[in-house]
This record gives structure tokens, C-alpha cells and sequence, in this order.
């Protein structure tokens, strides 16, 4: 004989008869009345997705994440937050031009169909007078065997019953359907657990004793009738014979039946009550269907990456995939932004060298007169090898933060270029505010731009005559700041 499991899953004092009492779907509901905001970003895994959040914060910002709609019967999940301090490779790369560095996946446990443990009862002859030796005593056993049989029957038949009635809504399958909410998920669970308590308190053990009681008046009618098959009035007896006959298939056919009946029902109910406390044990997890992570508050630029990973449930080994991967800014970029295109700016560029004209005074007038050809003399005078009002070129320029947005941000910015002149290579450069766009990473810099610019020396201007014993023309390099302006692309 075996006792009757009974499903009562009892959590905090109480029976387990809801899904608002486990923790997880609490848990879920606390969280899901939290509405997303500047500052809560929601990641909902049934959907794959959430409403759109922001990825840029100020440093001290203290940002909500929340994962959502997770399900413990499908998956193992790993939640995974890493902060890395921005690094400042900007300014140093600057420096450096200029010199310097429920455990398993739940199984539906729905019996077989039972078999009926009694369906040839009739078959055992009513009690009756046959005749011949006396089997009177024999009829009334049998009389009472065939009642208790009958009752075996009607057991069996409100058993097989009260099975079907539960076995349909035991579908633990259920819960490891796709894109299932948590508030659903609590629900199904709920409704599982509650048909697993109706399951284990649908009594076995009044059948198996019923069984028992079939048992013991079988094993009594087959003795007494064995005994009086050694009477020699009754040794070829047809009615002994017959009551022999029926004793014998209660105890060889129609016990086994109804044993098998009784076991599989039994583990029927094992495998509803295991499921059961799986549903129970995975849901006990306030953080089973959804969890927060608070992020944020941090002294210096930071990358935060939140990273939601799974598995299978059932799985021991093997890599996690990706089902979230979040990564938000607190503070802002690097400080600094090195980045390098084309400046212009409003900085005349001339070359002086000597070559053959007409000499002409300081106000335009030449100085020669008009020779007999009707020409004047060609002599060595003051020209230009090069000259433009524009200066254009490469440029690389550092950025300094002042303000930043997602999408653009105001900086101040320095910038290095280089020009050549004669046999020698001069430094140049342009200062002033930047104008960051397409998610800070091309900026365009007004300010001042300062180089060098050649004037003559010792008296001399263009078209002046050159002395013969003058090798070179006296030159002397002014630095000058002009207004420039710069389109940058950072490097990164």
C-alpha cells in the first residue's frame, strides 16, 4: 500500500493556490507598473525590443535598466554590466605630433489512457443452487466476491474519471511557448499547479484497498473450492469447477489490470507533483521573469554596457547568445577628440625671387626712360615666384569638449599644420570654437589662424630694382593671425 501524495505547495504560511503568490510574478508586476522614461529603459524580451530610449547621459545621471518578459522554462539567463572610463587617447595622439605619449525544459506529464481494471465482473456467476454436492457455502462467497468486484468496477470507472478530468489541463508545455509575457507566463503556471493539487489529492489508496478486498475474498473462494474438489462427491463438480474457474481470473487477469491501473496513476501524480515543484522552485526567484539594474553616478566619462545572454534551460554547456545588448554613455565621449582634414583661411602667401623686368619706383612709375627701339632696359627687379590671398591645406586639430548632445555638441578646438617655405617647414595654427554633427564626429572650426607671411626688407618692393652685388633679397618673416576656418573628421 502506498500513501496518497497530496499537492499542497505552501508559501508564506499559505497554500499555493495563485500566481500572485510567487515571488516572480510580484516581482514582474512591481516592475511592469514602471513606466519607461528619460531615465528607465525597458528591455523587453518577448518582443525583442523596447521603446526607444536615450544612449547619452551626464555623468552623475543614475539610470533604470529593466529586463522584462524573461522565461525560466525556456532559458538560463546571464545579465551581465561592465563600466570602462573613457579613455582620453585623443589629447595624448595631439601631443605626440608635437613631441610628446524551472531548471529543465517541463515535460507534459499526461498519463496514458488507464485501462479499465474490471471490466469482466459480470463475468463471475451469481450465486446459485447447482446441485449435486453441496455448494451453498461456495454461491455465497462467490456472492460476495462478485459485490466487491462490482465495487472494484465502479472505483475504477471514477478514477479513470477524475484523471481525464485533471490529465487535460496538465499541458507543462505550455509555459515553454514562444514570446510568452510574464503576467501570462504567471497564469499558466498558476492554472498548472492548482490542476497538479486536484491531481494529487484524487484518492488512490481507496481503490487499492478496494483492490486488496478483491483480493482476499478471491484467495478465500479459490481455497474453499480447491478443498472441495478433494471431496469425493465433488471431484468432477461442474459448479466447483466454475467458482474455482472465476477465483482464479480475478486473481491471474482482472487484479493485474487493476494494479497496473493504481501504479500508473501513481506515477502520474509523481510527475504532476515533480513539474509542480519545478514551476514552484524556478517562480520562487523574485528575479525569474523580470530584474533591474540600476547604472549610472559616476565621477569621471563612462561606457556602460548592460548585456542580457541565454542558453537553454536543459543545457549544462555550450556558449550563451546574445539577446540584448545595451550601451550607454554617462558624461560624455573622450574629452578630447583628435581629427584631421582641410583649413582655409584669409592669410596672403607670397614668394619672393629676382627676375628680369622693368624697374619701377615705389609709387608705380618706372624708372627707366625709353630707349632709341622705343623699349626700355630690361634689368634684375623684385617678382613673385608664388602668391594667393588664401591659404589651403591639411590639418590636424584637437577638440575639447564644452557641451554635448547625442547628435552634436560645441567644443574648443587647436590645430596644427605645417607649410613649406624655401628650405625649411613652418609650424601654423588655427584656435577657436568647434561646431560638432553627425554623432560628433565631424566638426567645423571658426576662429583664428595664425602663420607666416614674407615682407621685404632693406628698402625693396616688388618691381624694385636689385642691386647686382645683392645675391638674395632681404626677406623677413612676420607671423600674422587671420580669420581660418576647418572641416574635421575625428579619428576613431
Amino acid at each position: 500500500m502506498h500513501s496518497v501524495p497530496v499537492l499542497l505547495f505552501v508559501v508564506a504560511g499559505g497554500v499555493l493556490a495563485s500566481a500572485q503568490d510567487f515571488a516572480a510574478c510580484h516581482r514582474w508586476d512591481e516592475l511592469g507598473r514602471i513606466a519607461p522614461s528619460d531615465k528607465v529603459i525597458v528591455l523587453d524580451l518577448a518582443s525583442g525590443g523596447g521603446p526607444d530610449y536615450k544612449r547619452r547621459f551626464r555623468a552623475h545621471d543614475r539610470v533604470r535598466v529593466l529586463v522584462m518578459n524573461m522565461n525560466p522554462f525556456v532559458s538560463k539567463y546571464r545579465i551581465t554590466v561592465t563600466a570602462t572610463p573613457v579613455q582620453e587617447t585623443g589629447l595624448s595622439g595631439f601631443l605626440s605630433l608635437l613631441g610628446a605619449p524551472v531548471s529543465d525544459v517541463l515535460a507534459a506529464a499526461t498519463p496514458a489512457e488507464v485501462t479499465d481494471a474490471s471490466a469482466a465482473a459480470a463475468a463471475v456467476v451469481t450465486p446459485q443452487a447447482l446441485g449435486g454436492c453441496t455448494t451453498s457455502d461456495l454461491a455465497a462467497r462467490a456472492g460476495v466476491l462478485y459485490k466487491e468486484l462490482t465495487e472494484l468496477q465502479r472505483q475504477s470507472e471514477a478514477l479513470q474519471k477524475k484523471v481525464k478530468g485533471v490529465a487535460g489541463r496538465l499541458d507543462f508545455s505550455k509555459l515553454t511557448a514562444s514570446g510568452l509575457r510574464g503576467n501570462e507566463i504567471c497564469k499558466i503556471a498558476g492554472d498548472l499547479v492548482k490542476a497538479a493539487t486536484e491531481a494529487g489529492a484524487i484518492d488512490v489508496d481507496k481503490f487499492e484497498r478496494q483492490i486488496e478486498v478483491v483480493r482476499e475474498k478471491a484467495i478465500v473462494l479459490s481455497a474453499l473450492a480447491k478443498e472441495r474438489q478433494q471431496e469425493s462427491a465433488c471431484a468432477n463438480s461442474a459448479p466447483v469447477k466454475i467458482y474455482l474457474g472465476a477465483a482464479e481470473s480475478v486473481l491471474e487477469v482482472k487484479l493485474p489490470t487493476a494494479t497496473k491501473q493504481s501504479e500508473t496513476t501513481r506515477k502520474w501524480q509523481e510527475a504532476a507533483e515533480t513539474n509542480a515543484k519545478k514551476i514552484q522552485d524556478a517562480l520562487s526567484d523574485g528575479d525569474a521573469l523580470a530584474t533591474s539594474r540600476f547604472v549610472g553616478d559616476y565621477d569621471d566619462p563612462t561606457n556602460v554596457e548592460l548585456k542580457v545572454e541565454a542558453r537553454a534551460t536543459n543545457a549544462t554547456t555550450g556558449d550563451f547568445s546574445t539577446l540584448a545588448d545595451l550601451k550607454l554613455n554617462f558624461g560624455g565621449g573622450p574629452r578630447f577628440t583628435l581629427a584631421g582634414g582641410l583649413t582655409i583661411a584669409n592669410l596672403t602667401r607670397q614668394e619672393f625671387v629676382r627676375v628680369q623686368g622693368y624697374a619701377r619706383g615705389p609709387g608705380g612709375d618706372f624708372l627707366r626712360p625709353i630707349q632709341a627701339g622705343g623699349d626700355r632696359a630690361l634689368e634684375n627687379v623684385v617678382g613673385l615666384n608664388d602668391r594667393g590671398d588664401w591659404r589651403v591645406g591639411p590639418i590636424v586639430m584637437l577638440h575639447s569638449r564644452l557641451f554635448q548632445k547625442a547628435d552634436y555638441g560645441v567644443y574648443l578646438s587647436a590645430g596644427v599644420t605645417a607649410k613649406a617655405s624655401d628650405a625649411s617647414t613652418k609650424i601654423e595654427y588655427l584656435f577657436g570654437p568647434s561646431l560638432a554633427f553627425l554623432n560628433n564626429r565631424v566638426f567645423l572650426t571658426f576662429g583664428a589662424y595664425g602663420g607666416n607671411s614674407k615682407v621685404l626688407e632693406g628698402g625693396l618692393y616688388l618691381q624694385a630694382p636689385v642691386p647686382d652685388k645683392l645675391t638674395e633679397l632681404p626677406v623677413r618673416t612676420n607671423f600674422k593671425w587671420r580669420p581660418g576656418v576647418a572641416i574635421t573628421w575625428a579619428f576613431r
